[in-house]
């Protein structure tokens, strides 16, 4: 689950994105981008993102795991954006 499970995108594992890694795909997007998914969001990342803004991130190297549940945030059905939106924040109070 926390290793790249296909070639095509390299930040998605079995069930789990995985930060850090070299390209990614957004849900319903055909294109590869390069980078990390959430630049903002340490490399050792791995999250369970899910419709309507849920996810569950894990990151060991700070101890930290993120829960967010509530509405939708805007319009996409799986807003990832808001999660990059979400570390931002964090890390002006991690930091």
């Amino acid at each position: 689950m926390i290793t790249t499970s296909q070639q095509l995108n390299k930040s998605y594992g079995y069930l789990w994105w995985l930060n850090g890694k070299e390209s990614f795909m957004v849900p319903e997007v055909r294109l590869v981008f390069p980078g990390s998914f959430n630049p903002t969001a340490p490399d050792d990342m791995i999250s369970g993102i899910g419709k309507n803004g849920q996810y569950v991130s894990v990151v060991l190297s700070m101890n930290i795991v993120l829960v967010r549940v509530g509405e939708n945030p805007d319009s996409v059905p799986v807003p990832f954006l808001f999660l990059n939106d979400i570390w931002s924040a964090l890390n002006d109070v991690i930091r």
